[in-house]
């Protein structure tokens, strides 16, 4: 393992730091920061104002590989001075930490007319930041103003132009701040499956929570679209819907019971009861408990939260085993000398039969 201290433009190498005995790191793809975590650490040599990189660098056939796990801010140094030595932990934080701490100083206009994506890229400097647009991104402009009132977190400037723009805010590995474009777990692809015979990958079994108490199979919301409706054709309100499939444990047809959550939306991009529908069934996506949680302990595995993965386990042979795809939603790191033993939590997506 290798913690190297960068400075704050991300690519200025100032050294390798040492002193680290061990580290957690916990990842969350329905956190705002996406990744935190403390540094056990003894005698370190920490420069204050640096950022730290954390790299994996594990040996294959002869070929060491180099993994960038992240890249953090330092946000508290616990230490203490005994025996004439500095000891204690460090906490990290990812780059998004800045814009949950740092607030608007007055209300914040994303003003009718303009271009989200100018707006991001204006967002990017007055916040101070380093950003980038992943894959494809389609432009829309704000039919309507949009504010953030004074006091507000900056992160939810940022979060409104992503809503406008059908994305998602994240951080690289390198610490940039990024907009991709949400995707439905449903409909991404398989970013690594796990082999069968799962001894030699879970260091024990797996456990299961169906969440079927708080199941939520039906998003509905609503756009006001009294503004633009004027003299034209429009509906003056646009509703939209997304239920669970019905082939769902825990939609409405086999439940018999229907729960569901409301979202107003404030921008949308065409003003379409389609587009009402899709939002719908992102807000589904994103916050309801349509299916199992299942949770492994394993080495470390090529995969990160927000990707989906197919997921293998079989205790024997005559086991039927388990096989289903699912969302990565949480990963803790246990980060020890040159090891990383993963806790995960999966969302499931479907389930495969044979």
């Amino acid at each position: 393992m290798r913690y190297e201290l960068v400075a704050k433009d991300r690519s200025t190498h100032i050294k390798n730091m040492v002193g680290v005995l061990g580290c957690t790191l916990d990842f969350g793809y329905y956190t705002d920061l996406k990744v935190s975590g403390t540094l056990e650490v003894d005698e370190c040599d920490y420069i204050d104002g640096a950022m730290l990189r954390i790299w994996y660098e594990p040996t294959l056939d002869g070929e060491t590989e180099h993994i960038c796990l992240g890249t953090f801010f330092v946000s508290t140094m616990s230490l203490e001075y005994s025996y004439g030595r500095y000891s204690g932990t460090m906490d990290i934080s990812s780059v998004l930490v800045k814009y949950t701490k740092d607030v608007c100083e007055t209300d914040t206009v994303l003003a009718k007319g303009r271009s989200a994506k100018g707006w991001w890229w204006s967002a990017m400097r007055w916040c101070g930041a380093t950003g980038t647009i992943l894959g494809d991104v389609a432009d829309v402009t704000f039919s309507k103003a949009n504010i953030i009132e004074f006091g507000k977190p900056k992160l939810d400037v940022l979060n409104a132009i992503a809503d406008a723009l059908g994305c998602q805010v994240g951080v690289t590995e390198k610490g940039v701040i990024s907009l991709t474009r949400y995707v439905s777990p449903q409909n991404r692809g398989i970013a690594y499956t796990m082999p069968i015979g799962n001894k030699s990958v879970t260091l024990r079994g797996v456990s299961y929570d169906d969440g079927r108490g708080d199941a939520v199979n039906r998003c509905v919301v609503k756009f006001d679209n009294a503004e633009h409706s004027k003299g034209t054709s429009e509906p003056s309100v646009i509703y939209g819907k997304a239920d669970l499939d019905s082939d769902s444990p825990y939609s409405f047809a086999r439940t018999g019971v229907r729960i569901t959550n409301s979202y107003t939306v404030d921008e949308m991009s065409p003003r379409t009861k389609e587009r009402a529908d899709e939002i719908a069934q992102r807000y589904l996506d994103m916050n309801s408990k349509p299916s199992a949680t299942w949770q492994m302990r394993c080495l470390y595995l090529p995969f990160t939260i927000g990707d989906v993965i197919r997921f293998r386990y079989q205790d024997s042979p005559s086991d039927d085993g388990i096989d289903v795809d699912a969302l990565v939603s949480e990963v803790s790191m246990d980060i020890g000398g040159t090891s990383i033993v993963m806790e995960v939590t999966l969302k499931e997506i479907r389930r495969r039969y044979a």
